[in-house]
């Protein structure tokens, strides 16, 4: 028994072991895992797309517009065995500097070994290493953590993982630029900006990507975050907003008490890169206010976060210090308690796949070291596939050739910028020779809303032959069909007034909102989220209210048919006397509740044209 507490004594005592655990778990439980298989769904269909998209070298900001970088499926990647050997090489990668940064911040900060066991697995258990790493990278280089001996060695680990992180995700992109300055600010570390850049560079180029296309991505990727806080808003955020906000400003707060004191621009740039952190986590729990982003936002990013600072060394208020990091403390677990209870779908959602990636293990180690598999032909240009509006990993499940708009989900185009970047593909020469169409919206969208431009280009470049799997297959038309518009109204209404829209039976009507944004609009999308106003619409069947994109409706969208299924979409391709008026909207009118109406104006400009397609009589 002594020699096994001596043994146990002496192994916490070694530096290295608590490094070398931490490793041993990501690789068990992060770096090895199986890919899960593509499936349908609208989460699952963008995760699939992505490990696609970084296999067959898409550029990200033309071909690809999203929120994730091209070693995006890092976090969540599905699709063939054949990305494995990608997936093992970045994620062991983020691994290393996880387990290195935690192991080196532990030893530095924590004399108790007891502590230190328990403070690094909380972190490591809950923490995506992708979004952990550039904090790890901050705190590292704060002056205070001198650090061992082996600091050196794990700096250029954790600099290289922040220039992959950036590399997946934008957030992690936009983490990385703002560190820059933060690391050189001292010359000590000033190496590090350098190594952190020279690996994003790295993995971009690895990914087969080109420098040239850099800013179309930064550029596409802050228009595709500019629209998110008012399109993509979701939820009931008064529910979980006092939580949210002890989540990310507890530790900005305890940061600033307990911090190494900081000499002229370096204590305001330290403090402004953690607050602006936070912030980033803040908006992107609370825009879309549901379990799995609070999951995602809170529990794997910003409670790790807090945590990690539980530790950090204090330098000032040495009789209070205690009792203040024992309230922090107290208030962090308990957020952890309380989001854990709030966020139970999708942690029941994640240890499902977890468990479904460990029943894969006996297939891919027989299916790694069985002979290579004959390689698949490519499918002829003229087959290549879209499907309209989401549902891409149904192309990907049935191995057709996938020529997607760059703005590959249709909900994702949700600004004048994006929705004329799907539209110019369509247009040109790359748009793919057969789509699938099935209607289907988020949020309780009105369906046309959604890659609102895109709509037209569907009647005039495109026509139905035929019904497959439950879509209505679309194929390239041999000449583009005119299309002509007719202006019928053009007036200015109060929200809650209805319009009644000119008697023209089977006609296609396409309407121009001029939506004004208040100041305090402007305000809450730059600094929370805004709460959209709602389209409701009157047909024979009845009258039904839809949430309203407000940048969309000012390009432009068809009104009426109301598009709700794939028959009401093959009518739209008959010529307007054969249509059937059933679906046709009679009137319409744009409700504020009390959230809306701070953020836009009581008046609503209304233009409205009749949309004629194909030769003029």
């Amino acid at each position: 028994m002594q020699t096994l507490r001596a043994a146990s004594s002496r192994f916490s005592a070694n530096p290295l072991s608590l490094t070398a655990c931490l490793l041993l778990w990501y690789l068990l439980t992060y770096v090895l895992l199986p890919v899960l298989p593509i499936r349908t769904g609208l989460d699952e269909s963008w995760r699939a797309f992505l490990t696609w998209a970084f296999e067959h070298h898409r550029q990200f900001g033309t071909e690809v517009i999203f929120s994730y970088g091209p070693w995006g499926f890092l976090l969540e990647p599905r699709g063939p065995i054949s990305v494995y050997p990608w997936q093992i090489a970045g994620r062991s990668v983020l691994a290393a500097a996880a387990a290195g940064g935690i192991g080196l911040l532990a030893e530095s900060w924590i004399r108790s070994a007891p502590a230190r066991w328990i403070w690094a697995a909380a972190i490591a258990i809950l923490a995506e290493p992708a979004t952990l790493i550039p904090v790890l990278l901050f705190l590292a280089t704060m002056p205070a953590a001198a650090g061992p001996r082996w600091k050196r060695a794990v700096l250029p680990i954790l600099a290289f993982a922040t220039g992959l992180s950036a590399c997946a995700k934008f957030t992690g992109f936009l983490l990385m630029i703002a560190l820059l300055p933060v690391l050189a600010i001292r010359r000590t570390w000033a190496w590090t900006a350098a190594a952190s850049t020279a690996a994003f560079l790295l993995c971009w180029l690895t990914a087969g990507q080109v420098l040239s296309n850099l800013p179309a991505f930064v550029k596409e990727s802050l228009e595709f975050a500019s629209g998110y806080s008012t399109a993509m808003v979701a939820g009931l955020p008064l529910v979980v907003l006092p939580m949210a906000l002890c989540i990310c400003g507890l530790p900005v707060i305890h940061f600033a008490i307990q911090s190494p004191p900081l000499r002229g621009w370096e204590a305001l740039v330290r403090f402004g890169w953690l607050a602006g952190c936070e912030f980033l986590i803040f908006r992107h729990g609370l825009i879309r206010s549901d379990p799995p982003h609070f999951y995602m936002a809170f529990v794997t990013g910003a409670i790790p976060i807090a945590i990690l600072l539980i530790a950090i060394p204090n330098a000032a208020m040495e009789h209070a210090a205690p009792r203040w990091r024992a309230s922090y403390s107290g208030l962090v677990l308990g957020s952890l308690a309380v989001s854990l209870l709030y966020s139970q779908v999708a942690v029941a959602e994640r240890w499902g796949l977890f468990e479904e990636s460990l029943r894969l293990y006996p297939a891919y180690a027989r299916r790694l070291f069985a002979p290579a598999p004959q390689p698949r032909a490519a499918a002829p240009a003229a087959t290549t596939v879209d499907v309209f509006p989401d549902e891409l990993s149904y192309v990907l499940c049935t191995g057709l050739a996938v020529r997607n708009r760059p703005v590959f989900q249709s909900y994702g185009a949700y600004t004048s910028g994006l929705c004329r970047k799907n539209a110019a593909f369509l247009e040109g020469p790359d748009a793919a020779g057969t789509i699938y169409f099935q209607p289907y919206t988020i949020d309780n969208r009105y369906p046309t809303m959604e890659d609102n431009l895109s709509w037209r280009l569907l009647l005039t470049r495109y026509e139905p032959s035929g019904v497959r799997d439950g879509y209505l297959v679309l194929r390239r038309r041999a000449t583009t069909a005119p299309a002509r518009m007719t202006a019928i109204l053009d007036r200015r209404v109060r929200t809650g007034e209805f319009v009644d829209i000119p008697a023209a039976p089977g006609a296609l009507i396409w309407a121009e909102f001029d939506i004004q944004r208040t100041f305090t609009g402007h305000l809450l999308d730059l600094l929370y989220r805004k709460d959209k106003m709602a389209l409701r619409v009157e047909t024979s069947g009845g009258a039904a209210d839809f949430t309203l994109l407000d940048e969309t409706a000012a390009v432009g969208f068809l009104l009426s048919p109301y598009v709700n299924s794939v028959g009401t979409m093959q009518t739209l391709y008959e010529p307007e006397a054969h249509r059937a008026p059933a679906a046709g909207v009679r009137r319409f009118t744009i409700l504020r509740d009390r959230a809306s109406a701070i953020g836009y104006e009581a008046t609503v400009g209304i233009r409205l044209y009749r949309l004629a397609i194909g030769p003029s009589d």
